[in-house]
């Protein structure tokens, strides 16, 4: 392996579908729009079934609304852990492991088939998680870089000088 320069990280990263359905999970739940959109779901249908109710002065079919309202929304992560796990084992054997080198003004990727060569300029935002390290190409769009891949807990702070480096305000970090 060639030597590391003062501003290189190598990490080879081995995804494990716990880790890309955590990072689904974080991602979908630390989104305002998504909780605000649950939460005026269910406020509205227990509004509309308390209206119905009130100019029918009967309980009807509607009164299974509430419940749908508050069952539907909390089936959502199960929908996700389904597809993170029906999707995961597909990957190739190549694509299973992806090596990933950070440096100042870019990063390379590679797995056992292909490879590229990213300009920060490409990434949108970073984002740390407990977990993760989380670089977003598109709004909904991001790598998973799992903490657990690091060799060193030197490693993870020189990423982390890295993206403050290459990203700026772009990237959210959690403090220690």
């Amino acid at each position: 392996m060639t030597e590391q320069h003062e501003h290189e990280v190598e990490v080879v990263v081995d995804l494990q579908a716990s880790e890309l359905i955590r990072a689904n999970l974080w991602f979908i739940f630390s989104q305002r729009s998504t909780v605000f959109t649950i939460a005026a779901a269910i406020g509205i249908t227990f509004l509309g079934s308390a209206v119905l109710y009130m100019l029918r002065g009967e309980l009807g079919w509607y009164i299974v609304l509430p419940i749908a309202a508050v069952v539907l929304p909390a089936a959502f992560p199960f929908f996700v852990v389904i597809e993170a796990l029906r999707t995961h084992p597909n990957a190739k054997d190549f694509q299973k492991q992806i090596h990933y080198s950070f440096y100042g003004d870019h990063y390379d990727v590679s797995d056992g088939k292909s490879s590229a060569r990213i300009s920060w300029e490409s990434v949108l935002k970073a984002v740390e998680s407990r977990d993760s390290f989380n670089l977003f190409m598109g709004r909904t769009l991001f790598v998973v870089i799992p903490k657990r891949c690091f060799k060193a807990a030197v490693d993870i702070e020189t990423l982390k000088s890295i993206l403050r480096a290459a990203l700026g305000e772009k990237t959210k970090l959690l403090t220690n």
